[in-house]
């Protein structure tokens, strides 16, 4: 990921004064005031709070306090505008040919389940699917007759997509 917005150095100083505003009211929050009032001993039974309740009142508000930090962290990371690499280079185009001859039909090396033909479909799949969004691919068949599969990378081409029964076969006499 690269910032193609704010740099780290311009988002710091955001951020370590929005930490700042947010805990310092955080700490300067309204407090309710005391009254002694006549009888209070009568009255402490009924609103004493346990010793549960004050903890999780405690957590709560901490709780509150780091999401707040957390949600500021997340606003001046967007401000950096944080972007894949693939997607900030240059436009690139690129053509992918895949044979359709009769030697992809014999099974892969080191992968007797698999052809030749599946290992390359998995390889064309990987390298559509590392095009970044301005990218662009020309998908080729190529055997006894060229066949243009595909001419953009914007979706998956058919022909490579993981189960599909349109995939470029070897080339069959006739």
């Amino acid at each position: 990921m690269t910032l193609s917005g704010w740099t780290w150095p311009e988002i710091l100083p955001v951020f370590a004064a929005g930490a700042a505003a947010i805990t310092a009211l955080y700490l300067l929050r309204m407090r309710r005031r005391q009254v002694v009032v006549p009888f209070a001993a009568l009255w402490q039974q009924v609103t004493r709070e346990s010793d549960t309740r004050r903890l999780w009142k405690k957590l709560r508000r901490l709780l509150s306090w780091l999401l707040q930090l957390v949600l500021l962290a997340l606003l001046c990371a967007a401000l950096g505008d944080p972007r894949p690499e693939s997607w900030l280079r240059d436009p690139q185009t690129v053509a992918i040919v895949i044979d359709r001859s009769a030697s992809v039909a014999a099974p892969a090396a080191g992968e007797p389940e698999l052809t030749r033909l599946d290992v390359l479909l998995r390889r064309a799949r990987a390298e559509i699917a590392g095009l970044g969004p301005t990218d662009r691919a020309l998908v080729i068949a190529a055997g006894a007759e060229v066949e243009v599969r595909a001419r953009s990378a914007a979706t998956p081409p058919r022909c490579c997509a993981p189960s599909t029964t349109s995939c470029p076969g070897p080339a069959r006499p006739t």
